[in-house]
């Protein structure tokens, strides 16, 4: 009984020490809100059947009285199943008869597409207004379907004591559980401009187009390109996004002195253009004769919740001057049905050449993936009249080609692509192999060398494909400046050892990437690190891991995984309910000279995680006494 009591008067003493020292008036007056909390959701792992909580909240008032709103969410995506004012909320009265609630109703079949949560509550006199911040109603959707859905606050009065109206600002939620969607792709159009006819002082235009795009809502890009050759004019935004509605442009810069643009475009719905369209077009002035390449750098690619969208890049070209090109074509063959014992060509072509009367070339490639079995010199434009030499040293991997062409040949021109040799492969094992083209030679027919680029090539018959399996916190429900165990495992399920960057996100913020050293093929391999929370409020915060994809992998849908949230909250907060209150010193209380073998042990009120609630667990109860989200 005598430790009951000094317990009792301990309490008491430090809420009162805490009380005095602790009241500071507020001198910056702030809007009033009312909010749901998280402002968004976004886990692919909320499947159907599972079930999540918002709470509804009030910021910043001041003389309140009474509350009505509605709150609408589409019905194929989620489905509310309770709202409930939880213990301590921001209006509950000192008696529970100086309160009434005229509504308080959800309809998941409010109409075709949405649900609606209809509520209204009053307090009755002689119960004083509230002022501050806190909770109003916690809510409980179940997911049903896949997607994404706004959590809309509509119809929102706030009324104060004298029955007026209180002007308020409102803040919705957002709930997503799509996968994300496959990778955009971003190009210069035309990729390749060769154009004699653009000389100096000529004008030309090019696109940055988009294909595959889903529900896009803004972009922007960096352009670079060489002020020496050419110089920007000017930007137009393309009809890609302004079909769907008004835009507006939050970046645009043309820097002639270094060489680049840049241009940013951003809906002002929220909505978003999903397929294949042009977001830019730029003007360019030609100064001299030569080539640029157009790169394109720093692009982001936004939905209306402001997620980043998955996309790659295809870079362009441009030059006025005709530069002879040797190639292997097709550049890349990645294909799966080429297994062993199957075989496949490929063509060294020739571009942009004038005067072509020979041409030499040695290519090499791996032995133990591939077997050179054929080797066909092609009647470029119908001419017959040539000599031709090859070799095939398929011990080192060796295929060396010389043509001559001989009257009454004429000299081949061609700015199109045109096939010389046709090579034939076999397979023989699971591997890659580059196709490098090396000591090449074209020449005229006076025997004078022409200048020319080369693009070699490259095959695979493997596959790269890593991948993140899980994702685990623990604890998951913790106190602010805790730390928080991460662990994460990957797994290589392609057929070549890799090394590859896993980086840990928090709310989509980086938490820490991680290097996967040399990982075996058909293996995993468990990570661990410790999260520092140190300086993060209390709140909701989405885990995810990404692994950084390997070169040439096609499959990506694997590379990300969700895992659910971790809880920030405050410290003193036992119940979680985002206050520290009389329940939360209860709890410790009950709890108290409790250790993990106990019967009575409550994790929850360990407030400073030594493995026994004792006085110091009260005291960091009391000091936070009082604080709310």
């Amino acid at each position: 009984m005598k430790i009951q009591k000094t317990i009792f008067y301990t309490i008491s003493t430090i809420i009162l020490i805490i009380t005095a020292t602790l009241t500071i008036p507020n001198t910056y007056a702030e809007t009033p809100t009312l909010l749901i909390k998280p402002k968004q959701i976004i886990n692919t792992a909320m499947t159907p059947g599972t079930s999540f909580n918002v709470t509804l909240e009030v910021a910043n008032v001041t003389d309140m009285y009474a509350y009505e709103l509605k709150i609408y969410y589409k019905n194929s995506i989620l489905n509310a199943t309770k709202a409930v004012r939880p213990p301590g909320h921001f209006m509950e009265p000192s008696d529970p008869a100086n309160q009434f609630i005229p509504k308080w109703e959800i309809k998941n079949n409010y109409n075709a597409t949405h649900g609606r949560i209809w509520l209204s509550f009053t307090l009755l006199a002689p119960e004083a207004p509230k002022s501050g911040s806190g909770i109003l109603a916690r809510i409980t959707f179940k997911v049903v379907g896949i997607g994404s859905t706004s959590i809309c606050l509509k119809d929102t009065k706030l009324a104060n004591s004298a029955g007026s109206p209180i002007t308020h600002a409102v803040q919705d939620s957002y709930f997503s559980n799509k996968p994300p969607p496959p990778p955009a792709l971003v190009n210069v159009d035309p990729e390749r401009l060769v154009n004699i006819s653009l000389t100096p002082c000529q004008n030309f235009t090019i696109n940055i187009n988009i294909k595959n795009a889903t529900e896009l809502n803004s972009f922007s890009f960096k352009l670079a390109y060489s002020s020496e050759i050419i110089e920007a004019l000017e930007i137009q935004e393309g009809s890609f996004l302004n079909s769907l509605g008004p835009t507006s442009t939050f970046l645009s810069e043309i820097n002639n002195a270094e060489g680049y643009l840049q241009f940013g475009v951003k809906l002002t719905s929220q909505q978003g253009a999903s397929g294949n369209g042009t977001l830019a077009t730029v003007k360019f002035h030609v100064k001299e004769f030569g080539a640029s390449k157009l790169i394109l750098s720093d692009v982001t690619l936004k939905d209306a919740a402001g997620e980043n969208l998955p996309y790659s890049t295809r870079d362009g070209y441009f030059s006025n001057v005709i530069f002879a090109k040797l190639a292997v074509s097709p550049p890349e063959i990645i294909d799966p049905t080429l297994v062993p014992g199957k075989t496949f060509t490929i063509n060294i072509t020739i571009e942009n050449v004038e005067d072509l009367y020979g041409y030499a070339f040695q290519l090499n490639y791996e032995p133990k993936v591939l077997t050179c079995i054929g080797v066909y010199v092609n009647p470029v434009q119908n001419e017959t009249s040539f000599s031709s030499s090859f070799s095939v040293n398929d011990r080192q991997g060796l295929i060396t080609v010389e043509v001559a062409y001989c009257p009454p040949a004429n000299p081949i021109s061609t700015i199109e692509k045109l096939a010389l040799t046709t090579l034939t492969f076999k397979v023989d094992t699971w591997g890659i192999s580059n196709l490098t083209l090396h000591d090449t030679s074209l020449t005229d027919e006076f025997g004078n060398a022409i200048p020319h680029e080369t693009e070699s090539g490259f095959f695979q018959s493997v596959i790269r494909n890593v991948a993140v399996i899980n994702l685990e916190a623990s604890p998951t429900i913790i106190y602010e400046n805790f730390k928080v165990n991460i662990t994460v495992t990957v797994s290589n399920k392609g057929d070549l050892t890799e090394t590859f960057n896993v980086t840990i996100y928090y709310n989509n913020i980086v938490m820490k990437t991680l290097k996967v050293e040399n990982l075996p093929a058909k293996e995993n391999r468990t990570l661990t690190i410790q999260w520092d929370t140190r300086g993060l409020s209390p709140g909701v915060y989405a885990l995810k891991a990404e692994a950084q994809p390997v070169p040439y992998e096609s499959d990506l849908t694997d590379n990300i995984f969700v895992d659910g949230f971790v809880v920030i909250n405050i410290t003193g907060d036992v119940n979680g309910d985002g206050v520290v209150d009389i329940y939360d010193l209860a709890a410790v209380g009950l709890a108290f000279g409790a250790t993990p073998d106990k019967p009575n042990w409550n994790p929850q009120a360990d407030i400073n995680g030594d493995n026994i609630i004792d006085i110091f667990d009260l005291v960091a109860v009391a000091v936070n006494f009082g604080r709310r989200l």
